[in-house]
């Protein structure tokens, strides 16, 4: 064999052999691999177990849920309002002693709430972001007052809700700028609601057929069937 033959060989020996070592080396030294990777972060995706449907808890007095069931509003036996989503974090906690009524009015982020303080009626919001209590509005002391439903308008910024004082029905009316205003529903006894809430008005069909349609508070079309 020519001697140029023999120092191909073996050069052509060297490299394999140092490739060999690389690969080698680069493997010993080499972080997890991809599936390793998405394997560890699965597991701790699944670290804190999402309730599929929220459940209030045995000392709830009140709760509501939102739409998307996704938050949760407790009144519990201590007097406080606790609010949790399905990976069981709190969101908020507050004291509101008499609280009669909770509702979402919108995805988890701003609640509702009827308190009875002594015979004093108080309705507000709690922001969940701001974490902050808001009153609105006292109403009428001396009565006994229910909230039936609640409607509230994004557009306008305003809240209508249908509440029974002292066992009479009544339009309630809430805007920021202009306050409160209340239309007492003589007679009229609901069959079926329904709320416009671009427009902002408030339609009730009574148990006679009768439509009655409400506005900012106020009546503005009635028809008779």
């Amino acid at each position: 064999m020519k001697s140029w033959k023999k120092y191909l060989l073996l050069f052509t020996s060297v490299v394999l052999l140092q490739l060999t070592g690389f690969y080698v080396l680069e493997d010993y030294l080499s972080p997890q691999t991809e599936s390793e990777n998405f394997s560890a972060i699965a597991v701790a995706k699944t670290s804190t177990p999402i309730e599929e449907h929220l459940q209030p808890p045995d000392t709830a007095l009140l709760y509501d849920i939102d739409s998307k069931g996704k938050t949760m509003a407790v009144f519990n036996n201590h007097s406080q309002v606790v609010i949790t989503n399905q990976k069981h974090q709190t969101l908020g906690v507050f004291d509101l002693e008499g609280t009669k009524y909770l509702q979402w009015m919108d995805q988890g982020k701003t609640l509702f709430y009827l308190a009875d303080h002594w015979g004093k009626y108080t309705f507000g919001v709690y922001k969940v972001a701001e974490k902050t209590l808001v009153p609105l509005y006292d109403l009428t002391s001396g009565y006994d007052i229910r909230i039936e439903q609640l409607f509230k308008s994004s557009y306008s910024q305003s809240i209508n809700f249908l509440y029974t004082q002292d066992g009479q029905l009544t339009l309630g009316f809430y805007e920021s700028i202009f306050g409160f205003k209340s239309y007492t529903l003589y007679g009229i006894e609901p069959e079926k609601t329904t709320f416009d809430e671009k427009q902002n008005i408030l339609t009730i069909q009574d148990k006679s057929g009768e439509v009655y349609h409400f506005q900012n508070g106020h009546p503005v079309t009635t028809t008779t069937p």
